[in-house]
């Protein structure tokens, strides 16, 4: 009885563990909804995929943005085009305008 239970537990974690390593971040899974992302705001892909993982200086005025997950990985760049202080993204996200998608990966799901 002590065998079956070990057995299944290992079985559960496994799966899990799998799941977790194999299946990508479900906002990043709708992007496809964005169509062309050029032009859009930051605001508007917010909505759509979520928040960001990283947030990179390239310039004055432009950031890289990147969404990192398990199996998915999207990175996008954008134009800040408004008054006021573009170091503060959050709070200016509908001013950041994207130029474009500069890297696109997802690993395929068997």
């Amino acid at each position: 009885m002590e065998f079956a239970l070990v057995i299944v537990v290992l079985l559960v974690v496994g799966s899990f563990i799998y799941g977790l390593a194999t299946y990508g971040d479900p906002g990043i899974q709708h992007a496809n909804k964005l169509g062309d992302v050029r032009g859009k705001t930051l605001q508007e892909i917010v909505d759509v995929i979520g928040l960001p993982q990283s947030y990179s200086r390239t310039g004055a005025a432009r950031l890289l943005v990147q969404w990192i997950n398990r199996g998915t990985h999207a990175a996008m760049l954008f134009q800040f085009k408004g008054d006021g202080d573009s170091g503060d993204v959050d709070g200016n996200r509908s001013k950041y305008v994207c130029m474009g998608i500069t890297h696109q990966f997802q690993r395929k799901r068997f």
